[in-house]
């Protein structure tokens, strides 16, 4: 799998499409700082968004699929 890497101002989109189901996630860049960026993401209720290092952390259950998602940060 290759890398897309894009330029975004604050404010501005990238919008993901599920072309199976028409489906859409927004990922919008809130706020710019020179060490962080912030992000807002907009995803579907059967979209799971983690961040890398939870996902190692909490990998995948005995059955090989991923924990159920949680309501809440």
């Amino acid at each position: 799998m290759g890398n897309l890497v894009l330029s975004r101002r604050s404010g501005e989109r990238l919008v993901f499409v599920d072309r199976r189901t028409g489906e859409e996630t927004v990922l919008t860049v809130v706020r710019l700082t020179p060490s962080t960026v912030r992000l807002a993401i907009q995803a579907p209720a059967g979209v799971d968004v983690l961040r890398e290092e939870l996902l190692a952390r909490d990998s995948t259950d005995a059955d090989g699929r991923m924990p159920p998602a949680t309501d809440g940060p």
